[in-house]
């Protein structure tokens, strides 16, 4: 039997998982039992993100999307150029900070339009990426109309 944490074998009466902690679950739930799941298919476990097919083997799933950490990335620049803009007041930076920012959000976005749904909810660096984006647009956009 396989940990539907972690994905390590662990020993068939084992209450917990030897290597993460997590307590075994003993039945699944099916459409037909609310108590009982059928065999074959797959289960969402806790907030991990981990999945775990009922017939013992690790489903295998996409944690992170690419796109996503990209565009947390480039949003990422965004925040130190806006920082560096304001201690120069540079224009040029803040209009450079503008245009990151528009495309780390275009970048994170694109990613978490072709996730899945399940996926969709749990993923962080997109939704950080968007709305560091979003931010950084308007305010380079807002302090270069300013200075």
């Amino acid at each position: 039997m396989y940990c539907s944490r972690c994905g390590a074998e662990i020993d068939d009466d084992s209450l917990y998982c030897s290597h993460c902690g997590a307590p075994v679950a003993k039945e699944k739930m099916s459409p037909m039992n609310p108590h009982r799941q059928t065999p074959g298919s797959i289960e969402p476990i806790g907030t991990t993100g981990n999945m775990m097919s009922t017939t013992g083997e690790p489903a295998k799933i996409k944690k992170t999307n690419i796109g996503s950490v990209v565009g947390f990335i480039i949003s990422m620049v965004g925040v130190v150029l806006i920082i560096l803009a304001m201690i120069f007041e540079s224009v040029g930076l803040l209009i450079a900070t503008a245009v990151i920012g528009g495309v780390g959000t275009i970048i994170s976005s694109i990613s978490l339009a072709k996730q899945d749904k399940i996926f969709r909810a749990r993923n962080s660096y997109a939704g950080v990426g968007i709305t560091l984006g979003v931010i950084l647009f308007v305010a380079g956009l807002l302090y270069a109309i300013l200075l």
